[in-house]
This record gives structure tokens, C-alpha cells and sequence, in this order.
């Protein structure tokens, strides 16, 4: 198989991501650390929008075809969101700068808080999780896809300051 196809696909695996599919194409594959961090990029990043957009329709198959399914998928979400409602209520009262356009500033948290899960690497803090959690916390589509996507390109630097050594762990 193709080293640079292989890169993109460990890039879209939900165990590898960003931080294996980087090292793997520097110090398995010899490519220049700007080639692996684009080919890891472009891995997650085509996967943002199908991931996105199926967990939203076959959920809405299952529920309109399934009655369990949509007693589960309402419980998940009545659940899920009045338990986190308090972690992105805003402070203060609404603003005028976010009262219209995009978002309100509750959809900003969100927005921001999806963010900086991806771009923050750690373990199972990826295109999949994020994907999920936009999907059960109700973060408008295109705005998900935003977040996660600028998430992507960022949470990919780390691994590549490993790799190059700029960053040491011992």
C-alpha cells in the first residue's frame, strides 16, 4: 500500500489519530515532518464531515424507525444536556455581540469547548470523540464541523514538536 495513503488512513483511525499516524510517517516512513503533519491533517479532516453527517441521520433513522432507539436517543439527550447546561451557561447577561449572527454566546462555549478538545491531544480527544460529543450536546452542524476541523490542525503541532524534538518528555 501507498505510504502516503497509509499516513492518511492512520490519521482517520479512532486509536491512532494525529499521534501515531506522525511519528509513524516521520520515523517509519522518512517523510519530512511537514509532509506527515499535512498528510495526518488531511486524514482527520476528511473525515469530520461524513462522521458528522451520518451519526446525525442514522440517529434520525433509528429514532423514527425504532421506538427503544428514540426512547434511548431522548433519554442521551435530555441526560446529557441538563446535566452540562451549567458548565456553558454564560456568567453574565447576554451581550450584544453575540445576541445575533453566528451565535449566541451559550452556542460559543460549546463551540469553543468542542475546539479545545480537539486541539488539546490527549487520548480519545480526536475527530471521533468530538464528533460524538458535537452530536449528543446539540452544536449546530456547521459549526461543529468548524471547530473540529481548526481543532485538527492544531492538535497536530504537538506531535510534530515531539517528533522534531523541540519537545522532550524526559
Amino acid at each position: 500500500m501507498n505510504q502516503e495513503l497509509l499516513t492518511i488512513l492512520l490519521a482517520m483511525s479512532p486509536i491512532s489519530e494525529l499521534n501515531g499516524s506522525i511519528p509513524i510517517a516521520v520515523l517509519g516512513f522518512k517523510f519530512s515532518l511537514v509532509k506527515a503533519y499535512v498528510l495526518s491533517v488531511l486524514g482527520g479532516v476528511i473525515l469530520v464531515l461524513p462522521l458528522s453527517f451520518v451519526l446525525r441521520h442514522l440517529t434520525g433513522f433509528f429514532r423514527r424507525h425504532l421506538p427503544i432507539a428514540d426512547r434511548f436517543f431522548g433519554w442521551l439527550f435530555e441526560y446529557t444536556r441538563a446535566k452540562h447546561a451549567r458548565d456553558f451557561s454564560p456568567k453574565e447577561e447576554m451581550t450584544h455581540e453575540f445576541s445575533h449572527g453566528f451565535f449566541n454566546r451559550r452556542e460559543f462555549y460549546k463551540v469553543l469547548a468542542l475546539f479545545g478538545f480537539v486541539a488539546l491531544p490527549g487520548p480519545f480527544s480526536g475527530v471521533w470523540s468530538a464528533s460524538l460529543a458535537a452530536f449528543v450536546f446539540g452544536i449546530p452542524f456547521w459549526q461543529s464541523i468548524v471547530a473540529i476541523t481548526l481543532g485538527n490542525i492544531i492538535s497536530g503541532i504537538f506531535p510534530a514538536l515531539v517528533v522534531a524534538g523541540v519537545i522532550h518528555f524526559l
